[in-house]
């Protein structure tokens, strides 16, 4: 059939695998002791012929594989943490591939590096996650404070510490800018005074008028004075 791929027996005439080439032949096929077309009729075949590695052959060509492999990742674009344990997992496959005795441990090795290296994160992916969580901690520390507590000066200034911290962090290009970034608004939010009370709010000034409890006791301690005054003078008479 048209593109079939048949495996021919060794003719027994003493051919060697030096003898053999790799690649493809194409043979046209008509019965023993004709010559030309048969009967109107040319039958071609082609065949592959594919000559088995050995083992140290195949381990050479899964470690230009695992080779090619690491090609695809750039070092620059990863943190040295994170590069590092790509290589890691490199070694590891290495290692595998060393030590197996079949194709298919070879194999497994190799996607088994590259299903790893996916999935570690590049510099630009662990810049994006780590602004998203201070964002959130930054609108939660605004969040905490109420416009009741400031002057509109204040609550101005308060603001745009805040707008200010949230513009640095979204515009920083690492980590390490965008955390102080974020310290910085804090800082700038935390610096902003309050509004001074207003006076006649504490517990312990005079009672409101018309609070009768408070008048008795007000009469009682008044009485407790006039008595001590006349205890005093009787005593000078």
């Amino acid at each position: 059939m048209p593109g079939e791929t048949v495996t021919l027996p060794m003719s027994g005439r003493g051919e060697t695998r030096a003898e053999l080439i790799t690649g493809d032949y194409t043979f046209s096929l008509r019965p023993q002791g004709t010559t030309g077309d048969y009967y109107g009729y040319t039958v071609t075949l082609t065949v592959t012929v594919t000559m088995p590695q050995t083992v140290d052959e195949l381990r050479d060509t899964y470690r230009q594989k695992l080779a090619d492999a690491l090609a695809a990742y750039t070092e620059a674009d990863y943190l040295a943490d994170d590069w590092a344990d790509i290589e890691a997992t490199y070694q590891q496959a290495l290692d595998a591939i060393n030590a197996a005795t079949d194709e298919t441990a070879m194999q497994e090795a190799v996607a088994g590096f590259q299903a790893a290296a996916n999935l570690v994160p590049t510099a630009a992916e662990r810049l994006a996650a780590e602004q998203e969580r201070i964002l959130a901690e930054l609108d939660q520390a605004y969040a905490a404070y109420d416009k009741a507590d400031y002057t509109t000066e204040g609550w101005a200034e308060l603001t745009a510490a805040y707008e200010q911290g949230r513009r640095g962090i979204a515009s920083a290009t690492s980590i390490a800018d965008a955390q102080a970034a974020q310290q910085a608004a804090v800082s700038a939010m935390a610096a902003v005074a309050q509004k001074p009370a207003d006076p006649g709010t504490e517990p312990d000034t005079i009672p409101a008028t018309g609070d009768p409890a408070a008048i008795a006791a007000l009469m009682g301690l008044g009485g407790s004075a006039m008595l001590a005054v006349g205890v005093v003078a009787r005593k000078r008479g």
